[in-house]
């Protein structure tokens, strides 16, 4: 009974650990991707200055620092998200095709019309698709067990955000059809505001569930 008491104790602060080390990780993660969206608020209104003055030079420069510094932190969230693949092994496929997309995303935006470029880009695409459903399934499984309302927010961005998905590929097909191409094209920028809705939305959610983690109790077994 005390060896059976002791497994049960020993389980519960394995969970307890568990839960502080995503918190901590997750919250680094928000960090990152906080500094990482306010430098590219700041680099896209120094751009739209120097298109003004007609500074080449100062927008090809912002352009690759903007490019180096966007690596740097896609590589940081990437290895982070990898790191927690004992906990889920989604959370594994979700760090490995997010570096992937980041990765290819880079080289297709040095190259201009080609063949290759739309691959790219395609590849990127499908990267970008495996990442979001792996690592929303594996953050809504972990967080189930805390909070319900948090896991099936988790849930429903994922579905969100594939519908978006989904309408804007049509509505680009749509684009060619007379009658019917400015309407495709004005969905399309309310999907791409989605879009947007969506990474924030991400955000708020990643700074939940690490809180959520964060502040999770340990649960001994009753005497």
């Amino acid at each position: 009974m005390n060896q059976e008491k002791y497994y049960e104790e020993k389980a519960a602060y394995e969970l307890l650990e568990k839960y502080k080390d995503i918190g901590k990780k997750l919250m680094i993660i928000f960090w990152i991707m906080l500094v990482s969206n306010i430098l590219s608020a700041v680099n896209l209104g120094i751009e739209i200055l120097a298109t003004i003055l007609r500074n080449a030079e100062l927008k090809e420069n912002l352009g690759l620092i903007s490019a180096i510094l966007g690596c740097i932190a896609a590589f940081a969230i990437g290895v982070i998200i990898f790191t927690m693949r004992q906990y889920d092994e989604q959370l594994g496929i979700a760090g490995i095709t997010f570096l992937f997309s980041q990765v290819i995303s880079s080289i297709s935006a040095y190259l201009s019309n080609s063949c290759f470029e739309s691959v790219l880009t395609l590849a990127a695409s499908v990267m970008g698709i495996i990442y979001i459903i792996k690592y929303t399934k594996a953050l809504s499984a972990l967080t189930y067990n805390i909070s319900c309302r948090i896991a099936d927010n988790w849930e429903l961005l994922r579905k969100v955000y594939l519908g978006g998905l989904v309408t804007a590929v049509v509505c680009s097909f749509l684009l060619i059809v007379p009658g019917i191409n400015i309407l495709a094209a004005i969905i399309i920028a309310i999907v791409m505001l989605v879009m947007l809705v969506i990474s924030i939305w991400q955000m708020v959610l990643v700074f939940q569930t690490s809180r959520a983690m964060s502040k999770y109790e340990l649960q001994l077994p009753e005497q």
